[in-house]
This record gives C-alpha cells, structure tokens and sequence, in this order.
C-alpha cells in the first residue's frame, strides 16, 4: 500500500456540509482515520492516498453507516446530472480504487460490502476520532510539517543545519509556526500520555470475586468478567483495558486509584459472584478510579439452570447500563450462545494456562482446548483458541513440529472462521499464519485488516499487525501499532517486548530499551527480554553490558547467539567461535536463522547467506524479520541480499 506525501489533501469541492449524524468531521473505523471535510484519510497516522470519487463514495456510505445506499444516490452525489458520464463503470473503478486503499476484498469485506444489483453498505465499526492524538505521532506530524515547507533534514528535531541566508527570510516565519505548533501539540500528547487524566469513556473490568461457600465459581466468575470485556471491547467510542492487563489485577491489594493509574482508565467495573444451591447472586459496581465515587451498582439473583443464559443476561443487563452511564447510548444486544457448560470451563482453564506462556504451560493449555472442541465441536472460541495454542508451540519447536503446529493452527482457525466469521483473534490467527510461514505478505494484510474492523480494541490483533508492518520494512507503523497495543494492555510482557522490538528495527534505541526494562518490571524472569535487550545494548557499541544481558538467559539457544555476537563484538576470537560451534551444534535445526545472523554480524557473508538459504529451506519463523534486521547490515551492499528478499516476496 503506497502513502501520498503531497503537502495539502485533495479538498472537495462539491461535498454537502450536513453533517448530522457526527459531531465531528473526523471519524475513525479499525486503523483508519478520515476528515470528512478535506478528504485525508489515515492508516494509524499515515496519509493514504485516496481518489477524489473513491472518497466520495466514502462519505457518502460513512454518512449512513450499516445501511444500504444505492447506486442512483451515489450517481446523483457524485455526477451531476447534466454531465455524461459512463456510470457504471466509473462507479465500479471508484469503488474497487476505496477497497485497494483499505485493504478492502469484495468477497470478504471488512468495510465496503456489495449489495448486488443494488448499492453499497459501510459495514465497519465507526466512531468519532479522538479529539487528541496520542504522542507517537508526533514526530511523524512534525516531520510531515516541515516537509510540506521543504525544510532540510537537518531543520528537523535532533539535528541543526546551516543555511544561506537567503534561504532564512523564506523559511524564519513559517519554520517558527510549525515549531510553535508542534511543541504546543507535542507538549498537549506527551502530557496526556504521562501525566494528564483518562479520557472518561475508559473502563477496566476486573475479575469478579466468586464469593460463595465452596469457593467453586471462579471460572464462572471469570467467564462474566471476560463476556462483560468481549461485549465492551465492541462498543464504539468505548476503551477498554484489555484482559491479560486487568487479570493480573486479581487478589492485588492496590487501591482502585493505583489500579486506575496502572491501566490508563477513568473508571472501574468490580463484582463479586454468590452461589447457592441452584441460585446465583452477581452484583456489581461501577466506580470512578481518581475518587472512588460510585457511578452505578445492581444486583442480579439468576437460576443457575444454564450458565451462559445467565451470563448472557447479567452481560446483556450491565453493558447496557454501563454503554448508558459512560457513552449516552442504547443497549444494544449481546448474542446468546449454545455451547456446552463443560466445553466453556474446559475453554477457561486452557486461557489460564496459555497466558503464562512457559512450555509446560502450553502444553496443559492444548490439553484443555483440544478438550473444548471436543466436548462441543461447534465452539468457535475454543477452535481459535487451540489454532493460537498450537502456532506458538510449533513457533517454539523444531523440525517437523514447527511445520505441523502452523499446518494445524490454520486447520483450527480455518474451522473457527466456518463457525464464527467475526471471530477477530481467528482471523489474526490466519494472519500470523501467513506472515511467519507462508510469507504471504498480502494475505497476511488481508486477515489482520478484517480483524482490525472487526475489534480495533484487540491486543493480539494489534500486535500481529503491527509484527506484519515490521516484516514489511514499515517500521514507523510497527511502532505505532504497538504503542496503541500497550495503551490497552499496559500490563501484558508481550506488547512491551513487541514494541522493544520494533522500536529496535527502527533505529529507537531509547524507546526499545524503556520497553524491554517495563516488560521485566513486569515479570522479571523473562529471560526473552534480556536477550533482546542485550541485542540494543550491543547497537549502541556496549558489548559488556550485552554479554552480561545475554547471560542472565537459563541455557538455551538465545544465550548462545548473545555470547557468540558479544564475545566477537569484544574481540574474543576463541570465544566467539566456541559459542557459535555451541550454537550450531545444539539448535541447528531451530536457529537457522539466528545462526545466519552471527555470521552476518562477523562480516563472514558466505556463510551468512548459507544459513540463509538451510533457513529459507525449513521455513524458520525468524525470516519473517529479515527486513531491517540491524544484524545483516554487513550483508545490506550485497547482491545476494536483495534477490533473497524478492525470493521470500520481500521489496528489496
């Protein structure tokens, strides 16, 4: 997808003004941003380049969103009648040129769907955009500023440049506006970031404390909190903590104030869960994190007959309440569920375990998810669930493993989509699947564009997005895909490491070491962090600090690459080359790629490219990182490098 640069967005002149549905003329739908006024729309701050007609059809269907507009309404909004136009075809090429633009696919829309014969539908979730910007569009709105003012490089932030003085007379006043502006913004974000309050329509769902005799409920009380997060997470204008962040909140003994502070959220929603016999007892309580003053409260006594009738109820009851209280608006519905009691708590116990992430873990968490989907074979969540389970064990072992764990993962998230086709994580799962193994890059774009419309809210989606950007050599966009990941799940280890990573491939030394030193605040024995730290630390030509980074890892194959990359960074030949044999010895057939890396790092291109093509061979999920990787750079001059990267489907 191409992004124009020009200066001004195209401004039409022939839009009408009412704008009666929208308070605001910029409205936003999963990455995208669109002025309904000037016409620019953005992908995650990004301008994309959009046709005059094609943003015309935009806003005509933004401005009746979920219904039908026919093409004779579109014909009288965009052509005149006194103007001979062929108006099929124009129409048609409008529309297909909108779908490239978003990322759109006719037969699987995620925001343009056809009503054959008929018109047009905006089936995309929409909503006002935020009056602010967060902060890490700042560099790219300043940069953007002074390019339109053609400003040399060196007129940009972190760098001086001397001008003929000619050039000052032209430049001094409106370089001095753009900077004004900027910090003035800058000052704006970076505070509201930092400092300033949430925005009042932001909510954390904690977990419902089971307080009946037995102590049995909590997987019950679990499953309301996580529905009550599934129905708020879809609700436009709405921010939402995500799960893994307000999960780890359970039994802590910190304030609602702390809490509010640890996940960026204006309010609180904590309950409790009381059964007894066949009757069950749900209140619940809306608070203010800054004061704790109460918001809302109520009180559910449910037969306990079918346990997702009645969670789909108190669900039903409090997203409407809270939609009421925080946004001003209806109910709406939350859909019943026909799955089994047992498949839900087998399901429950396997998300447990999937979060802590280590390889025993994971393997309890396959047991209960592939228990799920055979209790009930129609649970679409469960099937979702299993395909994540077995990618990011495949990802984790070697040989024909990896290859089954990715053949299977997408079986699952294929059989997912079948039973739930707005199921957001399996189309995640399909995108995962197509950037780190079958490097289809287009594909790959497809799935996480449907999963962003889907839930732009979703961490995981985000994440897999943002990873997909940086094998596409856009970092920029990886790292403000990231950030949005850790605005709504400050407490997860995984989006910080992502965006450690990210801002690594970018040149962020500073913002990659920040996020890497939070992911261990977090849980200090991640030993996947001080590798990657260690890696920063040997960008910035500190190879001791590295080597010490690289060393706090337990044995593994990451240890081994530190040591081989820093002893040779050091000068410790003997080292160095005993580290490499380790590595190569013990994880040849998983660290492929990682091998080609030291390699590449020593400045031995030969073998580098050797490694490269026994890891092109077994498919190693690290080539989907290839692009950047600041590793290679000896190999970046070479011929070789280039027609490598067409191989994998890669722009040189």
């Amino acid at each position: 997808m191409s992004h124009a640069t020009s200066a001004s967005p195209w401004m039409p002149p022939d839009v009408p003004q009412d704008r009666s549905l929208h308070e605001t003329s910029v409205m936003r739908f999963g990455p995208y941003e669109i002025d309904l006024d000037s016409g620019d729309l953005r992908k995650f701050g990004y301008r994309i380049k959009l046709q005059p007609k094609s943003f015309l059809v935009l806003r005509t269907l933004l401005q009746a969103p979920g219904e039908m507009v026919t093409r004779e309404q579109l014909r009288a909004q965009l052509w005149p009648e006194n103007t001979f136009v062929e108006f099929e075809s124009s129409l048609n090429v409008a529309v297909r040129r909108l779908r490239e633009a978003l990322s759109d696919e006719a037969q699987d829309p995620a925001y343009i769907e056809t009503v054959p014969k008929h018109g047009y539908r905006f089936i995309g979730v929409l909503e006002p955009a935020a009056a602010t910007a967060p902060p890490y569009l700042v560099p790219a709105l300043v940069h953007q500023a002074a390019s339109a003012l053609d400003l040399p490089a060196g007129m940009l932030p972190g760098g001086v440049q001397t001008l003929p003085r000619r050039s000052w007379r032209k430049l001094l006043l409106p370089a001095l506006a753009v900077l004004i502006i900027a910090v003035a913004i800058g000052r704006v974000w970076w505070k509201r970031g930092a400092a300033a309050a949430p925005v009042a329509s932001s909510i954390a769902v904690l977990p419902f404390v089971d307080m009946s005799p037995e102590k049995n409920q909590q997987y019950f009380s679990d499953g309301l909190a996580e529905e009550l997060l599934n129905h708020l997470a879809k609700t436009p204008g709405l921010r939402v903590a995500a799960r893994t962040s307000s999960f780890q909140l359970r039994d802590k003994s910190a304030d609602l104030q702390a809490i509010g502070k640890k996940l960026d959220v204006a309010t609180i929603l904590e309950g409790s869960v009381r059964k007894e016999g066949k009757r069950v007892r749900i209140a619940a309580e809306l608070v203010k994190a800054e004061d704790g003053f109460q918001l809302w409260s109520g009180t559910y006594d449910r037969d306990l007959n079918d346990v997702f009738a009645v969670q789909d109820d108190i669900a039903r009851a409090i997203t409407g309440e809270l939609k009421v209280r925080l946004l001003n608006a209806g109910s709406g519905s939350v859909p019943q569920r026909g799955i089994s009691a047992e498949a839900y708590n087998a399901y429950l116990q396997g998300r447990y375990f999937y979060e802590r992430r280590t390889r025993d873990d994971l393997s309890r968490a396959y047991d209960y998810f592939q228990q799920a989907v055979k209790l009930d074979p129609t649970y679409a969540r469960g099937w979702s669930a299993l395909a994540w389970v077995l990618v990011t064990r495949g990802e984790g072992g070697e040989g024909s493993t990896f290859e089954q764990g990715y053949r299977d993962g997408r079986t699952a998230a294929e059989r997912a989509l079948q039973l739930d086709p707005g199921l957001a994580e399996a189309h995640a799962a399909i995108g995962r699947i197509k950037r780190g193994y079958e490097w289809d890059w287009a594909g790959a774009d497809a799935a996480f564009q449907k999963a962003l419309a889907l839930e732009p809210q979703n961490s995981v989606v985000l994440l897999g997005a943002s990873s997909l950007q940086a094998s596409l050599g856009h970092f920029d966009e990886a790292v403000a895909l990231n950030r949005r990941a850790v605005e709504i799940d400050p407490l997860s280890v995984m989006v910080h490491v992502a965006l450690g990573m990210h801002a690594y491939y970018a040149g962020q030394q500073e913002l990659a070491i920040d996020a890497y030193q939070k992911a261990l605040a977090i849980s200090p024995d991640g030993p996947e962090a001080h590798y990657l730290l260690g890696l920063v630390y040997l960008a910035q030509a500190k190879p001791q600090q590295a080597l010490a980074e690289f060393e706090k890892n337990h044995p593994n194959s990451e240890r081994a690459v530190g040591q081989a990359l820093a002893y040779s960074a050091l000068g410790k030949k003997t080292e160095a080359d005993a580290a490499l044999q380790q590595l190569i010895n013990d994880y040849h057939e998983q660290a492929a790629y990682q091998i080609a890396e030291v390699y590449a790092f020593r400045g031995e291109a030969d073998r580098a490219f050797e490694w490269l093509s026994i890891a092109r061979d077994h498919k190693d999920a690290g080539l989907a990182a290839i692009k950047g990787d600041p590793l290679l750079k000896n190999l970046y001059g070479d011929p070789r490098f280039a027609i490598f990267l067409r191989k994998m489907g890669l722009p040189a």
